[in-house]
């Protein structure tokens, strides 16, 4: 639910302005002013610059308001823009005393160069399909905020823990909704998008619609524009798909809490229904509680069944997908060995994960064959010695895998196994270059931050490796991914050196040659004393 949140507060706006990039020309000329999400951001940039502006100097800039209010009558004329981003750099910016003050001028800045950038690039080639799927997708992401803030879950948090929600949000409806969405056709089809605004939005005020299915909706229309007109659109696509599962994953979060409270309550009343029968069998009250327990434990059992072969066959598919993809960079990797001991705890853990899904559908068989109706308790008990003893077995073969086989992997694992995906990691890379716009107000560094962290979700939503590494490796994998690639000399060589240490700045890094062959004898690299001590423990 924060990623949720997260994307409407941080996300959205950035979605709609690469969606308004890809609106034919006559399309955008259609759409209003107080549509055009670039309008939108600039004057809340505005405005927020003169509250800040108010509340510093006590005063209001009327010079910025007359400014911005003639932008407004051209604000599709590039050299209007142009004209007002350079009255905005020498009469504001470089004038301005505050630093917070400045800070705001340069975000306005920054977008209105965007504009600028876009409105003197070279059209794009739209035919009749292209251009009326193009502005029916833009206006079914406009009218998608109305529909995505109502389902947001903002309510407070009570005692650091309860979270205050309107009913509708509440997790037996979210348990509906999911149903709901599993059994909605989604209209995915390249012939059943809307080619104009008022086909969108007579789509989009569909309140019937789940608001995941919307989702999945515009994220194929977007594919389909992107393709068709020839501009990526990668970055839009993987925001809004984040949004998709997020809300997925949040109504199988109330399915597992829903039956964990139903389990929860049917343990406790079926432990009392036991202690009454065993001081009076013949209370036919007892006799009514328990069977209820039973019958309440036999509607829960389905639901747990569903989970494990949801979250379970899922990762299982992850894995086999992952296993394939291992096998062919073992044969061209640098570093093989590495691969193939990671291969090793790959098919353990394919193996345990099999053993859990059969070990799961045991045991909801065998509470579903205790019901009094089918009265198949032989076979009942025989499965469900089964299932636990599945269970343990699988139980051990986690524990190998997490305090042996992964204990013993390589620290440079992360380096082994983006360089042996190197390839696949460019491609994606350029995607995103052509997808992301870069300027020349940010720094290159920021910039490049971005571009990465995208480049790493993207090629860890393709190789799944959080189901094969526990955090540790697969954090190291993901911060090698999100440095660019870029190899410290340092740490390619010398292990013990963690990140903290080098942060001390008290590394010489000339006390210590490629491999550390020619350091003198003592020699600690370190100017510090307490660091070289560190730095020796480590090396112990």
């Amino acid at each position: 639910e924060i990623a949720r949140e997260e994307f409407m507060d941080t996300k959205y706006t950035r979605v709609l302005l690469d969606v308004y990039k890809l609106v034919d020309a006559e399309g955008r000329a259609n759409i209003m002013l107080a549509e055009n999400p670039f309008f939108i951001e600039a004057n809340s940039m505005v405005d927020m610059y003169l509250t800040n502006y108010r509340y510093y100097y006590n005063k209001r800039n009327t010079d910025l308001m007359v400014a911005f209010d003639s932008l407004k009558r051209k604000f599709t004329d590039r050299s209007a823009v142009e004209e007002f981003n350079d009255q905005l750099l020498k009469n504001f910016i470089l004038n301005e005393v505050s630093s917070y003050l400045q800070e705001d001028l340069v975000k306005l800045y920054e977008l209105m160069s965007e504009l600028a950038i876009f409105l003197k690039s070279p059209a794009c080639q739209y035919d009749d399909t292209s251009s009326g799927v193009s502005r029916g997708l833009y206006r079914r992401l406009f009218l998608f905020k109305n529909r995505l803030d109502p389902t947001l879950q903002r309510g407070p948090i009570k005692f650091g823990f309860f979270k205050m929600r309107k009913m509708r949000h509440a997790h037996l409806f979210a348990c509906f909704q999911y149903v709901y969405y599993l059994f909605y056709c989604q209209r995915t089809g390249d012939s059943s998008f809307p080619t104009s605004e008022n086909q969108a939005t007579r789509v989009s005020n569909n309140s019937m619609k789940p608001i995941a299915a919307e989702t999945a909706e515009i994220i194929a229309q977007l594919q389909f524009v992107s393709d068709q007109v020839g501009v990526p659109s990668a970055r839009a696509v993987q925001d809004l798909r984040t949004l998709q599962y997020a809300t997925v994953e949040s109504y199988v979060t109330s399915l597992i809490i829903i039956s964990g409270w139903i389990t929860f309550f049917s343990g406790i009343v079926f432990t009392a229904g036991n202690i009454c029968l065993a001081i009076d069998e013949s209370k036919d009250v007892c006799e009514g509680i328990n069977d209820g327990a039973m019958w309440s434990l036999g509607i829960t059992a389905p639901i747990a069944a569903y989970l494990v072969i949801l979250l379970l066959s899922r990762k299982m598919g992850h894995l086999i997908g992952l296993h394939s993809s291992m096998r062919r960079k073992a044969r061209t990797s640098d570093n093989p060995r590495a691969l193939r001991k990671a291969l090793g705890i790959l098919a353990t853990q394919q193996f345990a994960t099999l053993l859990r899904i059969v070990a799961g559908l045991g045991a909801a068989f065998s509470l579903i064959c205790t019901l009094e109706p089918i009265g198949e308790s032989d076979k009942a008990e025989l499965v469900a010695l089964g299932s636990l003893a599945l269970q343990i077995v699988s139980t051990i073969f986690l524990f190998l895998i997490e305090y042996s086989m992964r204990w013993n992997l390589d620290p440079k694992l992360g380096e082994y196994v983006c360089e042996s995906y190197k390839d696949d990691i460019e491609d994606i890379k350029d995607i995103y270059s052509r997808s992301i716009p870069r300027n020349n107000v940010k720094t290159q560094q920021i910039q490049d931050k971005t571009l990465w962290e995208y480049v790493t979700r993207e090629f860890l939503h393709r190789n799944r490796f959080d189901t094969l590494f526990s955090a540790n490796r697969f954090g190291n994998i993901m911060q090698y991914l999100q440095s660019g690639l870029a190899k410290d000399r340092y740490v390619e060589h010398n292990h013990f050196a963690t990140a903290s240490v080098r942060n001390l700045g008290a590394f010489d890094k000339d006390a210590y040659s490629r491999g550390g062959k020619t350091r003198t004898s003592g020699q600690s690299g370190f100017k510090s004393p307490v660091v070289s001590t560190r730095v020796e423990f480590l090396q112990l």
